[in-house]
This record gives structure tokens, sequence and C-alpha cells, in this order.
């Protein structure tokens, strides 16, 4: 339900205090409760129509994509919002205790959309981690086929060197 007195992206449907004025998932421009129940548009919501406005139904399958920190799934569900995919934020339930470094939140994408967002996840991850950038020479100082193990230069696995992928993070070694 909405209140009138709060404002909310239009997009990825985050809740803001009323002196907030852009998301920060998404950045865009936040209108008040009040608009949103009277139907009325705020103050540059023509700039919000160019894009599409998607909402996940009551029917709709759901999927888990990714895990992990709240901060992290935010700017990932503004990322898919920006792409006309909304998303959901799940807290998972096997870290109830709470002894295990902070709660995991689920981004969970309906499943008519898990393609899509497979490519804006995927093109993140590459943007974001540089993983495109790297130098074969440093892959292959480390990354040894004959070897009886390999460690993994991303994250420090050590993995017998059957494929070119490192099974703990996907780095992949030509």
């Amino acid at each position: 339900m909405l209140d009138p007195d709060l404002k909310y992206c239009p997009f990825c449907k985050d809740e803001y205090r009323p002196e907030i004025e852009r998301c920060a998932s998404c950045s865009e421009k936040l209108l008040s409760g009040a608009e949103l129940l009277g139907g009325k548009e705020g103050d540059g919501a023509a700039e919000n129509t160019e894009r599409p406005s998607a909402v996940i139904d009551d029917g709709d399958s759901l999927v888990s994509v990714q895990g992990g920190s709240l901060l992290d799934m935010k700017r990932l569900k503004g990322l898919l919002a920006a792409e006309g995919m909304p998303a959901v934020l799940v807290k998972e339930e096997s870290c109830a205790s709470g002894g295990c470094g902070g709660p995991r939140i689920m981004l969970r994408i309906r499943e008519q959309d898990l393609q899509r967002a497979a490519v804006v996840l995927r093109e993140d991850h590459a943007r974001t981690t540089v993983i495109g950038d790297y130098q074969e020479v440093s892959a292959e100082a480390v990354f040894n086929p004959e070897a009886a193990t390999a460690s993994c230069p991303a994250c420090g696995h050590q993995f017998a060197p059957e494929g070119h992928e490192c099974p703990e993070c996907g780095l992949r070694f030509l």
C-alpha cells in the first residue's frame, strides 16, 4: 500500500523518505505517494514516460538470478529496471540466525525476463570486473593445463585444470 507522505521510484518501486529526490537504485526522479495514488504526474514525469514501466503481477513465476548484499542487489535491481525488467529482493532464509556475516539478499525476476536479464547481468559483470580486459600472458603464467593443480588468479581457488574455467568464480582461461 502506498503512503501518500512518502516518495516512490516509478520504475523499481523503492520507497523513500519525503526529502529524498532521486532513486538510489536507478537515479530516477521520485514521485510522491499522493501523486501515484491520485494518478497525477509530478514534475519530471514526462521524462520518465520514455522508459517502459514493467510490473510483477501476482500470477508471474519468479526465479532467483543472483544473491549478495542488499547494496549490490539494489544496484542490480536498478540496472534491470532501467531495461524495463522488474525485480524483487528477498532475504535468503538459510542465514536467518545472522551468524553468516549479514543477511544474503536474493534478486528475483519474472521467468519470462530471464534471458534478457542474463545478458544485462553478464555485461555488468564484465564491465565491473574488467574481465574483458585481462591479458592472456598473465593468465598463462598462472594457469598451466599440464600441472596437477591450478590456482585461479581472480579468487585463489585451487582446482584440477581439466577445463579452462575456474569452478569457483567462472574465470575462463585461454
